[in-house]
């Protein structure tokens, strides 16, 4: 009997002997359920779906942001055959574009749309291959969308945070390479499939991998307005009017008001007037803690911080530093300011690796002062 042979991927295949038709750089067809794909899709968006969105340590101290709703408008609106399907959330760092990229997910999700969200800060990958095994997937990432958006009525790929595999964080090329591949990929599907991308101002004006979403359809994250910061902050049992008006506007950016829900001491309030005060006194209260009884702790981020900056990644294995501060890490994980994904591990937030960076270079030029 033939037998018709199919080369795809990366498989050997043994031809001895075959007496049928040879098909070379075909992959097989997808045939998985669109409920399986959807399934998939969401314990694949796990990343995403465990960013922290919300303020303190109360999951009910939250802002929906408006941008949500000004994204899936455009996702369910019936574009121009001239109009493109990708659509880039843009913003400065600390603006909250993770949380609105959580929350449209969240959205989406619950309306039965079909979304893969991927946190490409944290699947940082040479190839498309490797995505793929990273994500457990038995099939091509754009096969995959294809075949659920067929009787879907919007399917929606974010990916988050691309702009960690800039040039400015980033020696390391392939990465960025291989979500612009899967961009280009999927933007080719239809006009059915959206494509949500979140990344800095900064890298969309400047990094020449990435300019060329720069002319896309895009949504400008905005500070917070004083409706949404007096909403937080009574929600954690701070009185808005103990605070200056400065100081208030100061909280408008996402990341200053959720590093002063940490640190702030009703018994000894405090104003600080930029996020390198913050981060200073969230370095006191998370590093510097009465309770580490020995310096581990100050070590391992120490040396943290310097392999981040030699492997040009804000993303590293946790592997190596175990036999020497397995509790150290356990300790600054329980404490919010590490966080793990397997055995991956990074900053809470990429501008507080940038403080620690810094500080841990000036500290080794010259005493600092705080």
């Amino acid at each position: 009997m033939d037998k018709n042979v199919n080369q795809g991927g990366n498989n050997n295949l043994n031809i001895v002997n075959n007496n049928g038709p040879i098909y070379l750089n075909q992959e097989p067809k997808c045939n998985l359920s669109d409920e399986r794909i959807y399934s998939d899709f969401i314990i694949a968006s796990e990343d995403l779906n465990a960013h922290k969105s919300f303020f303190g340590k109360d999951p009910n101290v939250f802002i929906e942001r408006k941008e949500v709703k000004d994204i899936e408008d455009w996702i369910f609106k019936e574009l121009d055959p001239n109009d493109g399907t990708i659509a880039v959330i843009a913003g400065n760092a600390g603006f909250g574009k993770s949380v609105i990229a959580k929350q449209l997910f969240h959205s989406l999700s619950n309306k039965h749309i079909p979304v893969l969200a991927l946190k490409s800060d944290k699947l940082v990958v040479n190839n498309i291959e490797e995505l793929i095994n990273e994500l457990g997937f038995e099939f091509q990432i754009d096969d995959l969308v294809k075949k659920i958006s067929e009787d879907a009525e919007r399917t929606v790929v974010i990916i988050d945070q691309i702009d960690a595999l800039s040039q400015s964080l980033s020696s390391n090329r392939n990465p960025l390479n291989t979500y612009n591949r899967l961009i280009n990929r999927i933007s080719k599907i239809g006009i059915k499939v959206r494509l949500v991308i979140s990344c800095r101002i900064y890298d969309l004006e400047y990094d020449p991998y990435l300019q060329q979403y720069n002319n896309l359809k895009k949504f400008i994250v905005r500070k917070l307005d004083d409706d949404e910061i007096k909403q937080v902050l009574k929600g954690l049992e701070i009185i808005p009017d103990t605070l200056s008006p400065k100081f208030l506007d100061f909280l408008k950016v996402p990341i200053h008001l959720e590093i002063f829900s940490v640190v702030f001491d009703k018994n000894k309030p405090i104003e600080f007037s930029s996020l390198q005060e913050l981060y200073a006194e969230y370095w006191r209260k998370k590093i510097l803690i009465d309770t580490v009884k020995d310096d581990s702790v100050l070590v391992f981020i120490k040396e943290l911080s310097n392999k981040m900056f030699t492997n040009q990644c804000i993303t590293i294995d946790q592997r190596p530093f175990e036999n020497r501060f397995l509790s150290a890490i356990r300790f600054l994980i329980s404490e919010g300011v590490i966080v793990s994904n397997g055995n991956k591990i990074q900053f809470v937030h990429q501008s507080f690796f940038d403080y620690t960076n810094a500080r841990c270079f000036m500290e080794e030029a010259s005493p600092m002062k705080y």
